[in-house]
């Protein structure tokens, strides 16, 4: 039928289209050579156990001798993917789960009420969203003001401080906010670096370290007491992505998968894993006693501070409390600041892979590979390009079906995979969103991952050796 229909294109044409049809031809050939192979071995049954259960599968050809050794590594190697695969497939079908269990504790009775103090650490941020991260901490529910100190700690020059002033001076103009902007002669040690300079200025007990593009919720400073007063160390809401600075149909779609990945890699897992297992704070926002910050010795001086305190905590035995409110913070508007938002996250995490692959065994043994999948679970996406290469490997030796235990590991990815689509859509129903909007997000997801791959695993590559500078993602109006 295929070879009929491009007969009738060439028809009344005045090019030669020989060698296309010649291609058809053997694909068509090809095609119906395996549909009457399958045939055959569907209507046999007593062929299919005994082929299936030999070390190379049905095949639709004889494979000769000298490519079984080879495709008996790459049965091999697609089966240590697959076991990798369910097994990420599984802590996340797990994480889901515990987002829809959820757990909240009670509000504590704090009296009197601490001074807090809130570090804003910028550097080359705009000055509008240095000025509505300000406006935004107005609107949380801590009265008096007088009880509240922000310091905001920049590693800019001069002018730029000047500028910032000059703005915060007008905006607050009537309000009596204690607030100053610190500058650091010298900009060492990152994000780190510069809290933990400002921390050593704040004359708060509990200090709140926060992102420029950050919103906290009314009721943050209340809940994050009542956490801290039920023996929490570190504690934080989660994210939740609000309206993109610059709305595309890119931008609205990588709303709707981060909130839902969220759900399930930030909210689930800390839900779920009340006992065992690992789960982290995102660094936008941090609360803690300052004598807490202190006794952890404050923020390392690295790129992926949040992660390393996160670790630091649950090997000291401490406790991390994911709070029942959220803090809204703007999503990448754009592929270039996704590009450089998900570069800095995976080395962050091969950073710490690195730092703690060792030092981590003393967590116990579920607790380490939850973290050790954590960590990679970036490396992870790209498994399924190198079981596509593997895939076309046998298809051209002519495999039609793998052997027995590949082909169990293959249903049963498949079945997660699905149980873990069903999940995602469920939770963005729950977060308001519909079905099809949510598809159509994890489509782009995908895609863009994709779309990432020679970046991304250039840079995973070279920071698994040594570090790399940091990456910094556009926000506010540099969006």
């Amino acid at each position: 039928m295929l070879l009929s229909f491009m007969k009738l294109m060439v028809n009344g044409s005045s090019i030669s289209f020989f060698s296309i049809i010649n291609v058809f031809r053997n694909i068509e050939d090809a095609v119906n050579s395996d549909v009457e192979y399958m045939h055959v071995v569907i209507s046999n049954s007593t062929y299919y156990v005994n082929q299936i259960n030999s070390s190379i599968g049905v095949t639709t050809n004889q494979v000769p001798k000298s490519y079984i050794p080879s495709l008996k590594i790459v049965y091999v190697i697609y089966s240590i993917f697959l076991i990798f695969i369910l097994i990420q497939l599984l802590s996340i079908v797990h994480s889901a789960y515990g987002f829809t269990k959820g757990r909240t504790i009670g509000p504590a009775a704090v009296d009197p009420l601490p001074r807090i103090s809130v570090i804003i650490p910028i550097k080359n941020e705009p000055i509008d969203a240095v000025v509505e991260v300000i406006k935004g901490l107005l609107n949380v529910d801590y009265p008096p003001l007088n009880l509240l100190e922000v310091i905001i700690v920049s590693d800019d020059d001069e002018a730029y401080v000047k500028e910032l002033n000059n703005a915060l001076g007008l905006t607050l103009k009537g309000i009596n906010l204690d607030y100053r902007v610190i500058r650091r002669d010298r900009p060492v040690g990152y994000k780190g670096g510069a809290v933990n300079y400002a921390a050593s200025l704040a004359t708060g007990d509990v200090i709140t370290i926060l992102d420029v593009d950050t919103k906290l919720p009314r009721e943050y400073f209340r809940r994050a007491l009542d956490y801290l007063a039920a023996g929490y160390d570190v504690v934080g809401a989660p994210p939740f992505l609000g309206l993109p600075k610059v709305s595309t149909k890119f931008s609205r779609a990588l709303t709707i998968l981060f909130n839902v990945l969220a759900m399930v890699q930030v909210v689930g897992r800390a839900m779920i894993r009340t006992r065992r297992g690992f789960y982290m704070l995102i660094g936008n926002n941090l609360t803690m006693l300052k004598s807490t910050f202190m006794k952890y010795g404050g923020l390392c001086h690295c790129k992926a501070d949040d992660i390393d305190l996160a670790i630091r905590v649950l090997l000291s035995r401490g406790r991390i409390g994911l709070m029942d409110v959220y803090a809204v913070t703007e999503v990448p508007s754009t592929y270039y600041a996704f590009r450089s938002q998900t570069i800095r996250w995976a080395t962050n995490d091969i950073w710490a892979l690195r730092k703690y692959a060792r030092r981590a065994l003393s967590m116990g043994f579920l607790n380490y590979i939850d973290l050790m999948l954590w960590l990679i679970k970036y490396p992870t996406a790209y498994i399924g390009l190198a079981l596509m290469v593997l895939s076309l490997f046998m298809q051209l030796i002519g495999v039609l079906i793998p052997p027995l235990p590949v082909l169990i590991l293959m249903i049963a990815s498949d079945i997660l995979g699905l149980v873990m689509i069903i999940q995602l859509l469920d939770i963005g129903r729950r977060l308001g969103y519909n079905i099809l909007d949510t598809f159509k997000a994890l489509i782009v997801g995908g895609l863009t991952v994709y779309a990432l791959t020679y970046p991304l695993v250039f840079y995973l590559t070279k920071s698994a050796i040594s570090d790399i500078p940091w990456m910094r993602t556009p926000k506010a109006s540099r969006a």
